[in-house]
């Protein structure tokens, strides 16, 4: 989705509430389309909701005069009615219509009968009150401007020939880029910059009036330019947004009997107004000092408490996995001695002997449970590795 159009779908969220945040689009946007924004995304969203906005409001800066000629509508109606009461009397009523399309009562007055000498005394005083001779003549104005030809208004028109005169006076010189220096051809040595492209003047009477002053009117008059041109007035706009500088500020400004003091007598007190509860919807107390809600609160760390020992109770230890370890001593390493050729026999003899003896000692012995290990350790295999299968054998 394109961020035009996510501004479009936008626009009444972020009308409603300008300082909406960032999170709450990116939410918004993906609850609703499935759609993940990122925050770049969203504040450019944003920041063209706010220029379309805003936009809106500089076109109403623009239409402010005609706002103004429907303001100035110069009806009146009169009327006349009886009111029922026990002496019988008449109203009459003066009434205009406003811009929306509805009555505004200007003046009212009860009188005998609706006669022509009570009309005639209301409309004399209503007349006096209004000033008529003024709106007779604002209307009169009315009606000439809207029949005049001219492009330039006839009172705007005479300005601009008299500053036309006085710009005689003054002898331009060009500076480039559509400047000018004026000066006086008295011998005065007043000295003003025109800038005919941007209509202003370091008098800053063209940029007040919309209409050329008399040192711009010589600059004109040099360069034969059409007066008309420079007396165009710009729409209407609206003022230029200054942030101010620093926090916005929550508290009002107080006045000069109010105490500004942070004491007691800076806020309100509520003695005198009975509290209501907003937990319980009881009155004679708040939220804070509830019964009800600290009964509701010990009763739910009771219930925690129990369902911790409960769980302490039923826990069984686990099964120690670690493997039993064989611990296995080094044999020492026994030399053999020679031995003479005499002796070899005997000795031969003394081996199986020893052998025989040894064995029927171990069957007639009991054994010790040795535990199994299925695979020897690191440790047990370099010293199988290292030592001779003779210490395996007494070992054994």
């Amino acid at each position: 989705m394109s961020s035009q159009w996510l501004s479009k779908a936008f626009m009444k969220k972020i009308c409603e509430n300008p300082k909406i945040k960032l999170r709450s689009l990116i939410k918004k946007a993906h609850s609703k389309w499935n759609v993940d924004l990122t925050m770049t995304k969203a504040a450019r969203v944003k920041q063209q909701a706010l220029d379309e906005i805003n936009d809106t409001y500089g076109e109403q800066y623009r239409r402010i005069h005609d706002y103004a000629a429907e303001l100035l509508r110069p009806m009146i109606g009169l009327d006349g009615c009886f009111i029922k009461t026990p002496y019988g009397s008449q109203l009459l009523t003066a009434i205009g219509w406003d811009p929306n399309d509805q009555i505004l009562p200007i003046a009212y007055v009860v009188v005998e009968a609706e006669t022509k000498d009570s009309w005639r005394w209301f409309l004399l005083n209503l007349c006096d009150d209004l000033g008529v001779d003024k709106i007779r003549w604002w209307s009169d104005n009315r009606q000439i401007i809207v029949t005049y030809a001219g492009e330039i208004l006839p009172k705007i028109n005479k300005k601009i020939e008299r500053e036309f005169d006085k710009g005689g006076e003054w002898l331009a010189i060009y500076a480039g880029r559509d400047k000018y220096e004026v000066s006086s051809s008295q011998g005065n040595r007043a000295k003003f910059v025109v800038d005919l492209n941007l209509h202003e003047c370091s008098c800053r009477k063209f940029q007040l009036t919309g209409y050329p002053c008399e040192h711009a009117m010589s600059c004109i008059r040099k360069m034969c330019l059409d007066v008309k041109n420079y007396t165009e007035n710009d729409d209407v706009l609206p003022p230029v947004f200054r942030k101010p500088i620093g926090r916005p500020k929550l508290r009002r400004n107080k006045t000069g009997d109010e105490p500004r003091n942070n004491g007691p007598l800076s806020k309100l007190a509520r003695t005198g107004q009975q509290q209501k509860c907003s937990y319980c919807f009881a009155l004679g107390h708040n939220k804070r000092t509830c019964p009800r809600k600290r009964k509701m609160e010990a009763a739910a760390k009771k219930a925690k408490k129990g369902a911790k020992k409960g769980a302490g109770t039923t826990r069984t230890p686990k099964p120690n996995k670690i493997p039993a370890k064989t611990t296995t001593q080094p044999a020492t390493r026994l030399q053999p001695k020679r031995k003479s050729s005499t002796q070899v026999g005997g000795s031969q003899e003394s081996q199986t002997s020893s052998k025989r003896a040894r064995c029927s000692s171990s069957a007639s012995q009991p054994q010790p449970s040795i535990a199994t290990v299925t695979s020897p350790s690191r440790r047990s295999l370099r010293f199988m590795a290292k030592t001779p299968p003779r210490a395996w054998k007494a070992l054994g």
